[in-house]
């Protein structure tokens, strides 16, 4: 009796469901049998489960029609635009943007040229430089050592070495500015073509990848089919991106990005330490004009001043006498010749790197609009021909080739010459080298002087 009221009340909690009545197949003209075959059940929350899972069946079925419309609809607008390229220009339809296919980046450049030609033979000239940007603390510390020593008999008459326009505490903190300025750009320009920055992943090792793998790639035998590729790729919504094309595009737009801001920054720093080699050399040249004025008035005043007479009354005259001026003025114009070779040096690669950053952003600009049309939902941009893409690449690694050579000759030259002048730690003979050159005005070859080292 227990176990039927149980079973009793089990019955009414059972949730309520929907009954399937099975009748078999029968055709409409067949009478239907007035006892089902079987009955299922289903619960509320399964029948809402199947009214799911038949949602998805649509909505997937509704993306899968779209996107077919979607393929046949960017084919036929390539089609299109292929036929208007044959159509006058004026034919109705073909301007719209949708329609036209624009000439990509790298189908414009001629045979021997590429996105870094003009880069290249910027930094080429900046490599030629490193001899001498790696000497301009040694410049600017004859500068200080020259100062240091002058400075303190030039204190004692401030009425006499200075000028309304110059004082000794104004040229010392200017001194101290343009000798850090000009240290740090020198530190950064080495850090820059010597190291990671410009040779790592984010310089010309991409390059050299892209290079490798491509020339590979696109060989004689596969032009053909990589060209068929591109063609059907970019005719098919965001697959463009998968071409050669756009990888070859990307990684010069990659390149070019991170090279633009290493670059800016040097252009930033030559541009300061010029700018303060500027006003250090006025204040300089200010106080040597008015050195040269006291001095000879000096050699009037003290005319017939005898210092070995003590029976000299006038104290004033007998102070001014006994400091003689034209011993400061050989010092300061010291001081002028090696801060005017510095800012020669320093003037000549910030042009240099001015014309490098230039020839990085015109074409890094120009491949982001390639870039941003190969990604886009329609590809805008017309296809590169494997061709001009293996030409493109070829001279690329001559470029490339090139530029590495230059760059570990004159690297060897530098570790050459500075070995033969410093002997180990002694800098002494590199410094006398220096010295003499900037003193006596030289270019920048200031190593002409040692022996052996006159030519590269």
């Amino acid at each position: 009796m227990a176990d039927r009221l149980n079973q009793e009340e089990h019955i009414r909690r059972r949730q309520r469901g929907i009954a399937f009545f099975d009748y078999g197949h029968s055709s409409p003209l067949d009478e239907k049998s007035s006892m089902p075959r079987a009955v299922s059940y289903q619960t509320a929350s399964e029948q809402y489960a199947v009214q799911i899972v038949r949602l998805v069946i649509t909505a997937l079925r509704g993306l899968a029609i779209l996107l077919a419309v979607v393929v046949f609809l960017g084919i036929g607008l390539r089609g299109v635009g292929s036929a208007c390229t044959h159509l006058p220009s004026r034919t109705p339809g073909c301007g719209s943007a949708l329609i036209e296919s624009t000439t990509p980046y790298l189908s414009t450049f001629k045979n021997g040229t590429t996105p870094l030609t003009e880069t290249f033979k910027s930094l080429t000239n900046v490599v030629q430089m490193a001899p001498s940007l790696s000497v301009l603390g040694t410049a600017m510390h004859l500068v200080s050592a020259n100062f240091s020593s002058t400075h303190d008999e030039l204190k004692q008459f401030p009425e006499v070495y200075q000028t309304k326009h110059t004082s000794l505490d104004t040229l010392t903190e200017t001194l101290g500015h343009a000798l850090g300025a000009a240290e740090l750009l020198s530190r950064s320009d080495f850090s820059y073509r010597d190291e990671s920055l410009l040779w790592g992943h984010n310089g010309m090792e991409t390059i050299g990848k892209m290079v490798d793998t491509y020339t590979t790639a696109l060989n004689e035998h596969s032009t053909l089919t990589w060209g068929l590729v591109e063609q059907v790729l970019h005719r098919i919504p965001f697959t463009a991106r998968y071409t050669p094309s756009y990888d070859i595009a990307y990684t010069y737009f990659y390149f070019g990005g991170q090279q633009w801001l290493e670059i800016e920054q040097l252009v930033h720093m030559a541009n300061d330490s010029s700018t303060l080699l500027t006003e250090l050399t006025t204040n300089l040249s200010t106080l040597s004009t008015h050195l040269e004025k006291v001095s000879a008035e000096n050699k009037v005043f003290c005319a017939g001043y005898d210092p070995n007479n003590n029976n000299t009354t006038n104290s004033t005259q007998a102070a001014l006498c006994h400091l003689d001026p034209s011993l400061q003025i050989h010092k300061v114009q010291s001081m002028l010749s090696a801060t005017r070779w510095t800012h020669s040096v320093v003037s000549t690669a910030l042009s240099h790197y001015t014309s490098a950053l230039s020839n990085i952003k015109a074409p890094t600009n120009a491949l982001q609009l390639d870039v941003s049309g190969y990604t886009s939902f329609l590809p805008s941009k017309g296809t590169t021909s494997a061709r001009k893409l293996r030409q493109i690449l070829e001279t690329e690694m001559q470029q490339l080739t090139q530029y590495s050579h230059v760059a570990r000759r004159w690297e060897k030259f530098m570790a050459k010459l500075g070995k033969e002048l410093t002997k180990g730690e002694d800098v002494g003979k590199l410094n006398e080298h220096v010295n003499a050159a900037v003193v006596s005005g030289m270019d920048h070859r200031w190593w002409s002087g040692v022996k052996g080292h006159g030519e590269l």
